[in-house]
């Protein structure tokens, strides 16, 4: 589906009164999303859950200079791997730090992914992914289950009425 140009873009904005009013149905639409989202990765990277949230603070740290770059090219935005001019970086404390963890646990988890190959030490307290990793999620079909997830989130929460619809002028 590609979208059109209409002059003025959708948005959406979150009707916090009716949010309140059926914030039930939405926070068991969203917590059975969070969970079938944890549940796949760790299967997809066969690890466990504390492991498996190291990794995605990795990732997340990998790709983050690229998302907040200004000149972030069009190009880069499919799964094509990012240039290591783009790819960020973390260190183990400040993954500790993140998941409130100590050092040593953090340690021994980013070890153990360094020796699975899943991240690579670029420098000093550098940890990244090695490059391709979005593909590698997405050979398997992994970012497609967690993009609908996220559709069933915000589905429900139409359906719900806690989503208001506006169009915003360019």
């Amino acid at each position: 589906m590609v979208p059109v140009n209409t002059g003025c873009e959708p948005s959406y904005v979150l009707n916090i009164a009716q949010f309140e009013a059926v914030e039930r149905p939405i926070g068991f639409a969203m917590l059975n999303a969070i969970l079938a989202i944890q549940l796949d990765l760790q299967r997809t990277v066969k690890l466990r859950p504390e492991e498996c949230m190291v990794f995605l603070v990795i990732v997340a740290a990998t790709v983050q200079r690229f998302m907040r770059a200004p000149s972030a090219r069009e190009a880069l935005l499919t799964r094509q791997q990012l240039p290591p001019e783009y790819r960020g970086h973390i260190s183990r404390r400040r993954i500790a730090e993140a998941l409130d963890l100590p050092v040593e646990t953090v340690r021994r988890h980013v070890d153990r992914l360094l020796a699975r190959q899943l991240v690579v030490e670029r420098g000093r307290g550098q940890i990244s992914t090695p490059g391709g990793t979005l593909a590698r999620f997405s050979e398997n079909g992994t970012t497609l289950s967690v993009a609908r997830q996220f559709l069933g989130v915000v589905r429900t929460m139409d359906r719900l009425g806690a989503l208001s619809r506006t169009r915003t002028m360019p």
